[in-house]
């Protein structure tokens, strides 16, 4: 765009914007952000392009009206009144007449003879407000439109409900299970569900409830309720709030957690009608919205106040403020019922979605805080925001905010010359011109752009600092380039690389191939920062030079990992999950550990934690598989080395730049790396690097041999089992398919003789050790025990589960592998990581003491030693805040053991 096509969009009306942009960012387990890319990036809010919208409304100079974010879907509305809506679709929430979810936005063609103003998306449903584009003046100019879950139809159907068939509506609002709809006189109807009072009809009843126009509302609790005509709506998840025409918030339905902001209730814990807020009184509110448990208020002089529950960080006021609540089942949870002042003035809009809240400032910033897992509420990277943070990746004038279960949506506008420049300058900005861009920002006064700008930079100084290996590092200090000099032919960069003289410097080398290696490369194709990068693999594997393939009916390798959530999360920040998902793969919910003494038993569940899984069991070679699948695809320049390093001189470095050359043999060729002299170092057990780097290790050999297999059974295996034996634990693995994975640690003379005997000798000893061999099974207590009820406070979901014996096993699917056991860690990390060593060295050393104890622990029968190992069992069973810790760390969201 020139100045001149600028200059000529300005000619429009001051008050019609000449182009918006609609930024969506979050969650986006059902494409509800309509991105591609990895979570991390997922984080940053990005403008949608127009060609994703795909229609003339939404061509270079395209408008919005209006945007609404449900629980994972999302729907836009453009200037021309078509629809859109794209992500999840189980009940039919997108309006195209199937219930097939959708990771891109589409046309709603069901309303192509409307013209679109408004749209509110719920958990499952959808409503719009719409004029009929052929109006001879007899129909409504605001006629209401509703699809999906209760709305009996996945197509929009024109619906009146309550009130008379020309009934002109103002907005709707659709909540988890129920719907409320104001029309231009000020009334409100509702229907849905009612369980929780959330319709305002003075009763609960349960299933499906009609539309009726609510005409109570509870102004003083010594009065008669009366009629009071409503501004504005907004429904929550199982409450409602509204706006009247005098300024008083109004507010109904479930009130467990405060989000009615009421000090106390009418009806246990609920309001069965619109009852005033008196928290508010003498302060003229304009706008109320809803979250998941908790409601912000907004005034006319710009104050947010806000009231609920905070336990996520979605009322703004910190980790330690408000009130500690005990409910019914035992637990504390952070909520405020009565308002508080939050933001004291200057607050233009502000949106609720489940567990965050989005706000826009006069300043013309955006500020969040709540649950931030999926950076839906704010810019820093963790997963509460306690306080009002910002959101800097948005230029315009923000018009609309919307937040969804777990995603977040803004609609900005550009009405001046200045503001049409800021969205063409935020189009064009990249690391290489963000700094002349800023400058340009800040002459222009475009604060917006300014921002943007600088956190792209400081986005690419974390890359940098992150990623060893980075271009711009190397230009600077500590390069890794990587000269091969050798006299074969030439090949690919993807495949053995065997040419003749000089080659193309590398920016980084790896040296193994590995599940390690190739995790690495692919993090490095995934950045946008590294994919561009030059790498040499070194690893005499031949497979990694081609393509992959596995056979979908190909047994089970016997060499398995289990991985858990938090490296399921980097697999798919990777790209390699989905590769995953197409092999065979075993998700586990449950977990059962035992004792062979029958004197205790412990049982995980994935729901203890509020999650879906536990962990999945992937074969090694599916996990390389998958990770070189993402390499091979990328943009990533790799060269492929089929070698073993053979040597590697560290020799001294210069006084100037800090860099030593490292001359390194590969057989027949010879490599020259400049490494600097504190330089990273990493590698496994054996490693080649670590070996010739002389970095040294401690640890120590257990007289322990572990055999390895897989089994097949008659029926799936979907939990995860353990028993500890006299000679060390025996675990079964889900694999899928009906094969498990057996571990079974044994002293080494056993060790031999289970490997050599017959398969049915082998199928009876493991049946034997997972069932009643060796000891009785562990008999099922109801309560945990006299001597730890005063523990146990809010009993979790598998402290009830009774004890279960493993499935049995059939068949013997695979060779019996048999390896020493021994912990080593390295004495060394990379010391130009200091911080990262910091961190991880405390952590690992943790981790190593513990499992070295259990090993410890349960190498000696002794009676006093059983009974307490069997307190210990009992102990992690019904003691739930210790039971969620344990699954905490090992699902990897702790940073220490147990007790962080």
């Amino acid at each position: 765009m020139d100045i001149g096509e600028i200059i000529g969009e300005v000619a429009a009306p001051v008050s019609i914007p000449t182009k918006s942009a609609i930024y969506v960012w979050g969650y986006n387990q059902s494409g509800q952000t309509g991105r591609k890319g990895q979570e991390s990036l997922l984080r940053i809010p990005k403008q949608l392009p127009p060609e994703l919208f795909g229609c003339p409304a939404s061509g270079a100079n395209s408008r919005w009206l209006d945007i609404s974010c449900g629980r994972e879907h999302t729907a836009a509305v453009a200037s021309d009144g078509s629809l859109f809506t794209w992500g999840a679709n189980e009940y039919g929430q997108l309006g195209d007449g199937t219930e097939v979810g959708r990771k891109h936005p589409k046309k709603v063609k069901q309303l192509q003879s409307e013209f679109v103003k408004f749209v509110s998306c719920g958990a499952f449903c959808t409503a719009a407000i719409a004029e009929p584009r052929d109006n001879d003046g007899t129909l409504s100019k605001s006629r209401l439109w509703v699809w999906g879950q209760n709305q009996g139809s996945n197509l929009p159907r024109l619906f009146s409900g309550a009130f008379p068939a020309n009934t002109a509506i103002r907005q709707v609002s659709c909540g988890t299970a129920h719907v409320v709809a104001l029309s231009e006189d000020g009334l409100l109807q509702a229907w849905g569900y009612n369980e929780q009072g959330q319709l305002g009809r003075g009763v609960t009843c349960e299933g499906l409830q009609a539309p009726r126009v609510i005409t109570a509302y509870a102004k003083f609790l010594d009065e008669a309720p009366e009629l009071v005509k409503i501004t504005q709506v907004s429904c929550g998840e199982y409450h409602t709030a509204a706006v009247s025409d005098m300024g008083e918030v109004y507010t109904w339905g479930l009130g467990s957690m405060g989000q009615l902001g009421h000090v106390s209730l009418q009806s246990g814990d609920k309001e069965l009608i619109p009852r005033r807020v008196a928290g508010l009184d003498g302060v003229s509110m304009k706008e109320v919205a809803c979250g998941g448990v908790h409601t912000c208020a907004l005034s006319v002089e710009g104050a947010l106040y806000a009231w609920g529950g905070g336990q996520a960080g979605q009322l703004g006021l910190g980790p330690q403020s408000g009130f500690l609540f005990s409910i019914s089942n035992g637990s504390e949870m952070l909520l405020r019922n009565v308002p508080v002042l939050v933001i004291p003035i200057d607050v233009r809009l502000v949106a609720c979605g489940h567990s965050h809240t989005l706000v826009y400032m006069r300043e013309g910033r955006i500020c969040g805080w709540g649950y931030n897992s999926y950076g839906q509420a704010a810019n820093e990277k963790s997963s509460y925001a306690w306080y009002p943070s910002p959101v800097d990746w948005c230029v315009g004038q923000v018009r609309k905010l919307a937040a969804g279960g777990g995603h977040s949506a803004v609609l900005t506008d550009a009405f001046s010359l200045k503001e049409l420049c800021e969205f063409q300058l935020a189009d064009s900005v990249n690391l290489s011109n963000a700094s002349k861009i800023q400058d340009v920002a800040f002459r222009m006064g475009s604060e917006a752009l300014a921002r943007l700008c600088e956190r792209l930079r400081v986005l690419a100084r974390q890359l940098r600092t992150n990623v060893c290996g980075s271009k711009h590092i190397f230009q600077r200090a500590c390069s890794t380039h990587v000269t091969r000099k050798v006299s074969s032919t030439a090949g690919s960069n993807e495949s053995n690389a065997n040419s003749t003289g000089d080659s193309p410097q590398h920016d980084i080398a790896i040296v193994g191939g590995g599940m390690v290696g190739i995790a690495l490369a692919a993090s490095l194709a995934s950045k946008p920062l590294t994919k561009h990068l030059n790498v040499a693999i070194i690893d005499n594997n031949p497979l990694l030079g081609r393509k992959n393939i596995i056979e979908k009916g190909h047994l089970p390798d016997p060499r398995v990992s289990t991985v858990t959530p938090a490296t399921i999360s980097f697999l798919k920040d990777i790209g390699a999950w989905k590769y995953i998902e197409e092999q065979r793969h075993a998700y586990f919910d449950k977990m059962q550990v035992w004792d062979y003494t029958g004197l205790g038993y412990t049982r995980y569940n994935a729901k203890d934690v509020d999650q879906d899984i536990l962990g999945c069991v992937v074969e090694n070679k599916v996990l390389q598989s998958s990770q070189l699948s993402c390499v091979q695809e990328s943009d990533l320049q790799k060269t492929i080395y089929p070698a073993r390093l053979n040597s590697m001189d560290m020799l001294p470095s210069s006084s100037l730049t800090g860099l030593g050359e490292a001359p390194c043999e590969t057989g027949a060729k010879r490599w020259k790396q400049r490494l600097c002299k504190t330089g990273g170092r990493c590698g496994g057990s054996k490693s080649r690097v670590r070996e010739l780097a002389g970095i040294k290790t401690t640890g120590w050999n257990y007289s322990q041999n572990a055999i390895i297999c897989t089994v097949e059974h008659t029926v799936e295996n979907f939990t995860a089992w353990q028993r500890f034996l006299p000679n060390g634990p025996i675990a079964l693995l889900p694999v899928g398919d009906k094969f498990s994975n057996i571990v079974w640690t044994m002293d080494p003379t056993e060790a031999s003789d289970r490997r050599s005997m017959s398969e049915d000798d082998f199928i009876k000893a493991v049946n034997d050790a997972l069932d009643y061999g060796y000891g009785p099974h562990p008999e099922t207590t109801s309560s945990g025990g006299s001597s730890l009820s005063w523990l146990t406070g809010d009993v979790n979901i598998s402290a009830k589960e009774r004890f279960e014996t493993p499935p049995k096993v059939v068949k013997l699917s695979s060779e019996r592998m048999m390896f020493t056991l021994s912990s080593r860690h390295a004495e060394d990390y990379a010391n130009l990581l200091k911080r990262y060593e910091a961190e991880r060295k405390p952590a690992n050393i943790a981790m190593m003491a513990v499992l070295d104890g259990i090993q410890k622990m349960y190498a000696v029968n002794f009676g006093p030693l059983n009974a307490f190992r069997a307190a210990a069992f009992h102990g992690a069973h019904y003691i739930s805040p210790l039971k969620k810790r344990i699954i905490s760390y090992a699902s990897g969201e702790q940073s220490l053991p147990l007790f962080s």
